[in-house]
């Protein structure tokens, strides 16, 4: 049941979310309204955010928290599921591939680039990939001992102590 959820779920994201994103419905609707309804607005007065949605024509920044969220939301379904449903795949390729192409669209097109990290990002997203990671083994494992299958727990808790280590032997290496 819950498969069958997070298939819908990230099926509905990645097709649905994706194309509202896109279209920047939103932000459609806020300037057809305010051009609409308040016409005699002054410019000032019709660029400024409404419910944090700017105007069509000032997209300002984009919050790549957000969208980093997201993405580890998808990995961490696929980790955990995939080996439960593996139909949950055929979603989760639509869901990356849509994403792939709209992040890449939004980036290079609409949004303003509001900071530059100097190369620093990657080493300040990495753990938090092996935290998704170590949640989705212990789920993995969490369900093998549940199902009684002793020997298939103790691989995946190795996975997860492999894990561990690459985490560590990485972030020595970023560090210095």
């Amino acid at each position: 049941t819950m498969s069958g959820f997070f298939f819908e779920y990230m099926m509905l994201r990645g097709v649905a979310g994706n194309a509202v994103t896109l279209v920047r419905a939103g932000v459609i609707a806020q300037t057809l309204f305010k051009s609409t309804f308040i016409p005699n607005l002054s410019r000032r007065n019709l660029i400024e955010p409404v419910v944090s949605l700017r105007a069509w024509s000032n997209p300002g920044w984009y919050s790549y928290g957000k969208s980093y969220g997201n993405l580890l939301l998808g990995l961490v379904v696929l980790l955990c599921y995939a080996p439960l449903a593996p139909m949950i795949l055929v979603c989760l390729v639509l869901y990356f591939g849509m994403t792939w192409f709209v992040t890449k669209y939004v980036y290079l097109y609409v949004f303003e680039y509001k900071f530059e990290t100097g190369g620093a990002f990657f080493p300040r997203l990495y753990p938090r990939v092996f935290v998704c990671l170590a949640l989705a083994q212990a789920t993995v494992t969490g369900v093998m001992i549940c199902k009684a299958a002793y020997m298939q727990a103790w691989v995946c808790g190795a996975m997860m102590l492999i894990s561990f280590i690459a985490e560590y032997t990485l972030g020595k290496e970023y560090d210095d």
